[in-house]
């Protein structure tokens, strides 16, 4: 894998209101993306566990394998758009994965993803709590 190959956002990405009601913005694909490739990089500041959880907002953050990344927050074209998949509640449920490869977060296709397809990781039961609205009582 090249990094300068992956999509980004509007190049093979791009960022739209989400499918699911109150998420906000969601990851869409721009192309199709075949099982096990990699989609996009999870663009974004590289901190340690320490500085990412002394955070005061921990969404749109996101690690693997000792690798923290606070990713961006607003769409920006020509960067990795990883950071706006919006979370599965269960892993079977994700089409893609958040992986580590040298240093860096990438999403990886977990099965053939088709152009126009919301996409969607699973940040785990943690993650899912803290990145998903708070229902109203």
């Amino acid at each position: 894998m090249r990094v300068d190959k992956l999509a980004t956002i509007d190049n093979g990405v791009r960022v739209a209101p989400s499918r699911i009601p109150e998420a906000g913005n969601g990851l869409f694909a721009a192309a199709t993306f075949s099982r096990n490739s990699y989609i996009t990089l999870y663009d974004g500041e590289t901190l340690t566990a320490k500085e990412a959880w002394s955070r005061p907002l921990l969404t749109h953050m996101a690690g693997r394998e000792g690798v923290v990344v606070d990713g961006i927050k607003r769409p920006i074209s020509g960067r990795g758009g990883g950071s706006f998949a919006n979370a599965s509640r269960l892993s079977r449920d994700a089409n893609a994965e958040i992986v580590a490869w040298l240093g860096l977060l990438v999403l990886r296709a977990k099965r053939t993803i088709l152009d126009g397809e919301e996409i969607f990781v699973h940040y785990g039961r943690r993650g899912f709590a803290l990145a998903m609205p708070t229902p109203h009582a």
